[in-house]
């Protein structure tokens, strides 16, 4: 199992506007790179990590693109993460969902 560095940590906060947002459960099904991922936080700060190209940094977008309507580089409305699949081509037909409990 890997261990946590500052190359490949994402914190997720779960603060909004100065107010704490306590995220229990987070739900990402096609989007980009993740198929069907589920994270079980219970309230608790959380990290994920792993070794590089496993939907980390995919993961932390999922999570701004459902609170903010924007990419992590600040892109607007128009950012559309589309579903890969196995072989990296992108699967139109397929719904992206991201949800938070």
């Amino acid at each position: 199992m890997p261990t946590p560095d500052s190359q490949n940590l994402i914190k997720i906060y779960g603060v909004v506007n100065m107010k704490q947002l306590k995220i229990k459960k987070i739900s990402i099904e096609n989007f980009a790179g993740l198929k069907n991922q589920v994270f079980e936080f219970n309230g608790n700060d959380a990290r994920v990590y792993d070794v590089n190209d496993t939907g980390k940094t995919t993961t932390a977008t999922a999570l701004q693109w459902l609170l903010f309507d924007i990419g992590l580089d600040g892109s607007t409305k128009s950012f559309t993460p589309v579903p890969l699949d196995e072989n990296n081509k992108e699967e139109y037909e397929l719904t992206r969902t991201v949800s938070v409990h």
